[in-house]
C-alpha cells in the first residue's frame, strides 16, 4: 500500500510540473530596427566619432516560443549593411572605403533574468541575455581612392557563410500582451573577408574574424 502511494505521489508530481509548464507557455512576435557597425582590417578603431559616421541601418522579424517564464528559443530574419573608410581609422593613407549588405537566418536561445510572461502582468521590466548561430550571406564592394595596395586578395563577390552571436538587454511591458526591446549585439562573422579582401598569407597570416554588431529596437506581440 505504501509503495502504490509513493508511485501515485510522484505521478502526480510530474504531472503537476508538465501542467505547471503548461501553463506558462507562451509565444512572441515581433520586428525591429537597428543600427550596424563593424571591426576589420579597415575598421579597426572603435572611438565615437568613427562609429558614428559608419553606422547604418539593419531590420529584423523573429518568432518566439516561451516554455515558461525563465526561457525561450526562437528563430530571426535579419537585413543590414556595414560600411568602413579608412579615412576613419588608422590607415587614412591606404585610401580603401568598402560597403556590404548583411542577410541572415538565425535560431537562438534566451534566457530571462527577471521572470517575465503569462502570469506576470505587473513585471513592468525584465532583463534578457541572449546566444544564437545561422546563416549569413555578404557581398563586399571595396573601392580605391589610390592604387590598390600590394600584398591584399580582393574578393569583391558574394559569399555565404556561419555566423554565432551573443547579445542582451532589456524589456518594457508596454501592454499585458506587448513589448518593447532594447538589445544590443556582437556577431562574429565567421570569415575574414567581410570588407571585401584578405591580407596576403606571406604578408600578415592567422588574421581574426571579422565582426559586426550594434543596438535595435523591437516591437513584440505576446500570444498567451
Amino acid at each position: 500500500m505504501k509503495y502504490r502511494l509513493v508511485v501515485f505521489s510522484f505521478l502526480m508530481f510530474i504531472s503537476s510540473l508538465g501542467y505547471g509548464q503548461s501553463r506558462l507557455k507562451y509565444q512572441e512576435y515581433g520586428f525591429g530596427i537597428g543600427s550596424l557597425t563593424s571591426a576589420n582590417e579597415i575598421a579597426t578603431t572603435s572611438s565615437v566619432g568613427s562609429v558614428l559616421k559608419e553606422l547604418r541601418p539593419q531590420g529584423r522579424i523573429y518568432a518566439m516560443y516561451h516554455p515558461n517564464d525563465w526561457f525561450g528559443f526562437g528563430a530571426d530574419l535579419n537585413y543590414g549593411w556595414i560600411y568602413g573608410d579608412d579615412a576613419n581609422h588608422t590607415n587614412p593613407n591606404r585610401g580603401l572605403e568598402y560597403y556590404a549588405s548583411i542577410s541572415q537566418a538565425n535560431v537562438f536561445l534566451e534566457f530571462d533574468l527577471i521572470r517575465y510572461g503569462k502570469f506576470h502582468r505587473d513585471t513592468k521590466f525584465g532583463m534578457f541575455v541572449k546566444t544564437g548561430a545561422g546563416f549569413m550571406s555578404y557581398n563586399p564592394n571595396i573601392t580605391f581612392n589610390n592604387l590598390q595596395p600590394t600584398g591584399i586578395d580582393v574578393s569583391p563577390d558574394s559569399y555565404t557563410s556561419l555566423n554565432y552571436f551573443f547579445s542582451g538587454g532589456f524589456k518594457f511591458r508596454t501592454s499585458y500582451r506587448s513589448s518593447v526591446r532594447l538589445e544590443a549585439y556582437l556577431h562574429n562573422s565567421g570569415v575574414d573577408n567581410l570588407e571585401g579582401f584578405e591580407y596576403d598569407q606571406s604578408v600578415l597570416a592567422n588574421t581574426n574574424n571579422d565582426l559586426f554588431g550594434g543596438v535595435m529596437v523591437s516591437y513584440s506581440f505576446l500570444v498567451f
